[in-house]
């Protein structure tokens, strides 16, 4: 039993870092700034439309008539319009 304690003693005066198994924090705050970023780009590139030449866009905001767009590339304001 003496034993077990004086290992337990030994690993907790070695005086780990918290860095020294690769910073947890750190990933996790890379990781949600990468999700963020993601998502992002995606959600601007989705409001991009090409219109054809026989098509034309009435573009609807919040349920209101806006506007009606010509043919071409048009962008939409994602969850918007």
């Amino acid at each position: 039993m003496e034993y077990v304690v004086d290992l337990f003693a030994s690993a907790g005066e070695k005086g780990r870092s918290d860095g020294e198994y690769g910073g947890g924090e750190a990933m996790f705050n890379f990781g949600t700034i990468a999700t963020v970023l993601i998502i992002a780009v995606l959600l601007g590139i989705s409001g991009l439309k090409i219109l054809k030449e026989y098509e034309r866009a009435v573009i609807l905001r919040l349920g209101r008539l806006v506007q009606a767009r010509a043919t071409g590339i048009t962008y939409d304001i994602p969850f918007i319009e």
